[in-house]
């Protein structure tokens, strides 16, 4: 595309034609590959809602949010092959529940008037009463798992962490002290529903029960967040970060595809489209199909020969493709991201690429204007690609997606339309706003690494010059001279031709010798001195 574009930057404008061809003719290329590898060739790409890549966020809705899914079968497995819980696995020996109750328990022995415990949700004292028969169930301190062990142990996330029960819910801010009778009506039921089925509960209470859930999955979460995605000593960490590898270079592979083709593409069909439009008036069918025949064989023909493009375009893809799919599973981590955002991530980070090696690699030598230009140009045609594609995403929420074959072409249509139209729209304003033009040609004025370096080019090849005691003009005179002169060669159409030029370039050579060249190299006394 960049080369394309600085091909426009040279093409004459002409006023009297219509402009919304005008702009097409030039800007062709751009909006057809754009919108050809993001609706036509986007079948190459499978987007999963929620990226390609288990993150402890996203498996927690498996089961709740229908379109969630595992991404790897052997977590899933993994968390199938949990087993059942019991409360051994967080009340056994050396847990800090058992040892937090021994303390409690044997303090509260040594002296029952002082060595009382607090209940972390109702501010009263609590007393160690025991199984007693008529003990006050509301006085008798009982430990509770703040977020509840089975909880816990059915948590996807902490499966994907490779932490066990034990591990999460033994932590010491998921432990609290609270009255018997509390704490056999909490059960397993999470603090925010237990709230909001007991309104008869003081405020006081309420807020205490919220608090100290949330400061408990704070520190669960913690730990989690540490195993899975910082701790490369664990299995499950290990396995994150080469998921994640993974994904990033297949779906580069296929962004990289997926761009090289939609060039390929766009040069056959570019290249047909003038075979036909070079057909005189009044041709049958058969020059049409023969133009057409042709003009496919040539144009895979240019594309071919246009390598240096084509990988160009693949690494852009490649890197643009990389990029997105590990942007989605970073974002996965904090919050659950849809078809449509991966989708749009791609394709922003597609045109930075494309803009960022313009502006900084400068492939085709253009002045400062020039490349600010280029890269809003291609920055434009990709938010119009988002624009369509945001067009698309709401129409497939309407009843139109649901007629079968005729509701994913019209939304397709749509999509492209929308597109297609915004682009040509910027583009116009772009080529014909008065500001725009006198603010590009401000900054052509502006010396840019470019320029400095042809002076910087052309001084050291002076000081070379100098160095070695070279007539520099001549040199540059004999130069061109030779280059016009392969040049004439090249171009020669027949021997005829070819013989007229070398005869041309001959005469105009200065030879090594006087006279006769036979006469010359015949005498011993004579020899060719080259300089």
């Amino acid at each position: 595309m960049d080369a394309f574009l600085n091909e426009l930057s040279t093409l004459p404008y002409q006023p009297e034609e219509n402009v919304f061809n005008n702009i097409w003719k030039q800007y062709e290329r751009v909006i057809l590959e754009s919108i050809l590898s993001s609706f036509l060739l986007d079948f190459l790409i499978t987007d999963q809602h929620g990226g390609d890549v288990d993150t402890i966020n996203n498996v927690r809705q498996v089961g709740s949010d229908p379109q969630m899914t595992y991404k790897n079968a052997a977590n899933q497995a993994a968390y199938d092959d949990r087993g059942e819980y019991s409360h051994k696995l967080v009340e056994g020996p050396g847990t800090n529940f058992q040892q937090i109750k021994h303390d409690a328990r044997r303090a509260y022995g040594e002296n029952p008037r002082e060595n009382t415990v607090k209940d972390a949700y109702t501010n009263r004292e609590l007393h160690f009463l025991g199984k007693s028969k008529g003990r006050p169930t509301e006085k008798n301190a009982n430990l509770d798992h703040v977020v509840a062990a089975k909880t816990v142990h059915d948590d996807r996330g902490r499966v994907l962490s490779g932490l066990s029960t034990r591990e999460i819910a033994d932590v010491k801010e998921n432990l609290a002290w609270t009255n018997e009778n509390l704490n056999k009506s909490l059960s397993d039921t999470d603090k925010e529903t237990y709230v909001r089925d007991h309104p008869e509960l003081s405020e006081d209470v309420k807020k205490n029960l919220i608090e100290k859930e949330k400061a408990a999955k704070e520190a669960q979460n913690r730990l989690m967040f540490q195993a899975y995605y910082l701790d490369p000593s664990n299995p499950q960490c290990r396995q994150f970060y080469k998921d994640a590898t993974i994904a990033a270079g297949k779906l580069g592979i296929k962004m990289g595809i997926r761009q090289a083709l939609g060039f390929v593409f766009v040069e056959v069909y570019l290249v047909t489209k003038q075979e036909v439009q070079n057909l005189a008036p009044g041709c049958d069918y058969s020059d049409i199909t023969k133009a057409v025949a042709v003009g496919l064989k040539k144009g895979f023909e240019s594309a071919l020969s246009k390598y240096k493009e084509i990988l160009a375009k693949f690494e852009e893809g490649l890197v643009a493709g990389g990029l997105a799919s590990l942007c989605t599973t970073l974002c996965n981590i904090f919050f659950t991201t849809g078809k449509f955002f991966i989708k749009n991530t791609r394709e922003i980070l597609s045109c930075i690429i494309r803009s960022t090696r313009v502006l900084l690699l400068n492939p085709e030598d253009l002045e400062l204007g020039e490349r600010l230009k280029m890269s809003s140009v291609i920055m434009a045609t990709g938010a119009s690609v988002l624009a369509g594609s945001y067009v698309g995403a709401k129409l497939a929420e309407t009843p139109i997606a649901e007629i079968p074959i005729i509701g994913d072409i019209v939304i397709r249509f749509c999509s492209t339309l929308v597109s297609g139209l915004l682009s040509c729209t910027f583009l116009v304003f772009m080529d014909r706003s008065e500001f725009m033009n006198k603010m590009v040609d401000a900054l052509n004025t502006i010396p840019s690494e470019v320029t400095d370096m042809k002076e910087i080019s052309a001084y050291l090849e002076m000081y070379a010059a100098e160095l070695y005691q070279i007539d520099i003009e001549k040199f540059r005179k004999d130069s061109e001279q030779y280059e016009e002169g392969a040049t004439r060669i090249i171009n020669a159409r027949d021997e005829k031709e070819l013989s007229v030029v070398l005869n041309d370039v001959y005469g105009a050579l200065e030879l090594p010798w006087k006279g006769d060249f036979d006469e010359f190299m015949g005498s011993k006394d004579n020899h060719l001195v080259f300089e």
